[in-house]
C-alpha cells in the first residue's frame, strides 16, 4: 500500500450499504477501506486499530448519532476527517453534521466519482458539500433576514450575503467558485472578503470560517 493511499473507515448500520460503499472504493487505486463499523460506538472503538484518514458516517445510527459520534472523533481525534452521509437533505441533519465537526455532507446517492473526490478533498483538510445539500445551505441563510441571538457577536456585522459567502468559505469554495455560484465577479467576492474578515476581526479565510463555525446556538440558521 503506498504512503499516500487515503485510509477510510465506513459506519453505517445497513451492512448492505457499507459492502455498496467497499465495492466502489475498491474501483480505485488511492483509496482504501481499513475498517467496518455499524454504530457510532463501534467506529469510536475502531479508530486507534485502523488509523483511518477518513471516516464516512452515516448521520442516522442507532444509539450514538452520527453526528455525536462525529463530534467525539474530531475532538479526540483532529487529524481523522468525517463525511457525513445521509439518504435525506434535511436542514438540520447537514447543519448539525457541520457544526460537529464533519468535512462534508453527501447524500448515499452521489456519483461515484464525487464520493472518491469528496474523499481526497476531506483528506486534504478541505471541505465538500453534494450540489443539493450546498444549494439548501445557500438558501437558508439567504432566508434568515439577520443573525438571531446575541446582537453584539461580530457575525451581527455581516449582511445577508456576507453571511452567504462565508458559508462558500466553509465549503471550501475558492473566490472563482463563489463568483460563480453568487452570480457575481471575482473582484466584488474579494472586496466582500476584504470587508467580512474587518468585521470579525480576522486575517484569512480560516479565521473568519473558525469564528462563523464556533457562533453560539441560535446566532442564525445557516449552520444551525
Amino acid at each position: 500500500m503506498a504512503d499516500s493511499t487515503i485510509r477510510v473507515l465506513l459506519c453505517d448500520d445497513h451492512r448492505i450499504v457499507r459492502e455498496g460503499l467497499k465495492r466502489l472504493i475498491e474501483t480505485v487505486d488511492d483509496i482504501v477501506v481499513v475498517g467496518e463499523a455499524s454504530s457510532g460506538e463501534q467506529a469510536l472503538d475502531l479508530i486507534n486499530a485502523c488509523c483511518p484518514d477518513v471516516v464516512l458516517m452515516d448521520v442516522r445510527l442507532p444509539g450514538m448519532s452520527g453526528t455525536a459520534a462525529t463530534s467525539t472523533i474530531r475532538s479526540g481525534h483532529p487529524h481523522v476527517h468525517v463525511l457525513a452521509l445521509s439518504t435525506f437533505l434535511d436542514d438540520e441533519l447537514i447543519f448539525g453534521a457541520l457544526r460537529a465537526g464533519a468535512s462534508g455532507y453527501l447524500v448515499k446517492d452521489v456519483e461515484p466519482e464525487y464520493l472518491f473526490n469528496a474523499i481526497r478533498l476531506a483528506a486534504n483538510n478541505d471541505a465538500v458539500l453534494s450540489g443539493n445539500a450546498a444549494s439548501r445551505l445557500i438558501t437558508r441563510v439567504l432566508e434568515d433576514g439577520g443573525p438571531a441571538g446575541d446582537e453584539a457577536s461580530p457575525l451581527s456585522r455581516l449582511t445577508p450575503q456576507e453571511r452567504v459567502i462565508v458559508d462558500c468559505l466553509a465549503q471550501g469554495l475558492s473566490n472563482a467558485d463563489i463568483a460563480e455560484t453568487l452570480v457575481i465577479s471575482p473582484k466584488t467576492v474579494k472586496t466582500h472578503l476584504g470587508n467580512i474578515f474587518h468585521k470579525l476581526g480576522v486575517h484569512n479565510r480560516t479565521q473568519a470560517v473558525s469564528v462563523y463555525l464556533r457562533r453560539p446556538p441560535g446566532a442564525g440558521h445557516s449552520l444551525d
